[in-house]
């Protein structure tokens, strides 16, 4: 068989597969519901979820089901009290199928709205126009998902767990200073990882200044090669960390889209931008995924690391070892810029 041949039985596939399981929910929930497909990693689903409550209003949508086959869905969508429909998972094939079929039949068919499309499998992969230097990150939801007016759409507020005593003892009993505590995130799934020497040698600056480090990252998945404490958060509970601790730094990630409304001192680093443009994949560099021109806060410190890629960037870092240093040590000195030194002997 022939790749065309192949590819075509393989589509077909997908999209009679995809319209068995709209035909099955359809006949559990009613014709008059409508179904949300929401596929993506952190910060898709967190974007997704937060301005679905502007779209559902506006269309006066009462009967709706979340369909996802991402691992963060339901964890996510708790944050925001709005939710109260049934959550489906679904497997990466089902979450593929569903979209092939919603290519063939469209939406009003299938009575399904569309999540952002990624996948290079498809033959028609809408992430090209919405990726183009005319818009940003938070452009591909409200007007590319939902044609919503960003200027008037009220997106949902989320809500976290608030500190409480217990809790406060809890981030002491590990050693977490408050407000004299930085939290670094140094991993993010569309940007490759710094050297771990970049870490540690901004932690020990850090330390000169008088503040607690601590790594975040999930030791199930993530390495701790930089010798500072880790911590791994959940969701509902970090908004209270990062504003006990006072202080966050951390590679653009979609953790930053959820943590962009924390009251506490931000450093977020962005990856140069890629020369050559690669439809399919996210931009997280700083002209498309900052969080100030997405509005999901005023008070972040936005710096652009030029020794810094995207993931699909296959261009080499900086290969001049003077140069790279010289690099390493301007940005350390920019994100040091915003920390002022702690005095010994200050009060908690």
């Amino acid at each position: 068989m022939k790749f065309r041949e192949k590819a075509f039985v393989s589509q077909t596939l997908k999209v009679i597969h995809g319209y068995k399981i709209l035909s099955s929910l359809r006949h559990r929930y009613g014709k008059d519901c409508r179904f949300f497909l929401v596929r993506g990693k952190t910060g898709d689903i967190w974007l997704y979820l937060r301005v679905l409550h502007a779209y559902i209003k506006q269309k006066n949508i009462t009967k709706y089901v979340l369909i996802g086959d991402g691992k963060g869905l339901k964890t996510i969508a708790k944050l925001y009290p709005y939710i109260k429909c049934d959550i489906i998972p679904a497997s990466y094939y089902d979450g593929i199928s569903l979209q092939s079929a919603w290519c063939f039949f469209g939406a009003e068919k299938l009575n399904m709205d569309l999540s952002l499309m990624w996948d290079v499998e498809l033959l028609y992969n809408r992430s090209a126009v919405r990726m183009l230097d005319q818009f940003n990150f938070i452009d591909s939801f409200y007007w590319f998902l939902f044609d919503l007016d960003r200027k008037s759409a009220n997106p949902a507020l989320p809500e976290f767990k608030k500190i409480t005593s217990e809790l406060e003892n809890k981030f002491k009993s590990i050693g977490i200073k408050k407000n004299k505590t930085v939290i670094i995130s140094p991993y993010a799934y569309c940007v490759r990882p710094l050297y771990p020497e970049f870490w540690i040698f901004l932690a020990k600056d850090l330390e000169a200044k008088g503040y607690s480090v601590f790594m975040m990252l999930d030791r199930k998945n993530e390495k701790n090669d930089f010798g500072f404490p880790d911590i791994f958060p959940s969701y509902y509970d970090c908004k209270a960390l990062l504003e006990y601790a006072g202080n966050f730094i951390g590679l653009r990630s979609g953790f930053c889209d959820i943590i962009s409304g924390c009251e506490c001192n931000k450093v977020i680093l962005y990856p140069i931008k890629m020369e050559k443009f690669d439809g399919p994949y996210h931009r997280s560099e700083l002209e498309y995924s900052s969080l100030m021109q997405m509005e999901l806060c005023n008070d972040a410190h936005e710096i652009e690391c030029h020794f810094c890629r995207n993931i699909r960037d296959q261009n080499p870092e900086i290969e001049n070892f003077e140069e790279r240093i010289s690099q390493n040590k301007k940005l350390i000195n920019s994100i040091l810029s915003t920390f002022p030194p702690i005095k010994k002997g200050k009060s908690e």
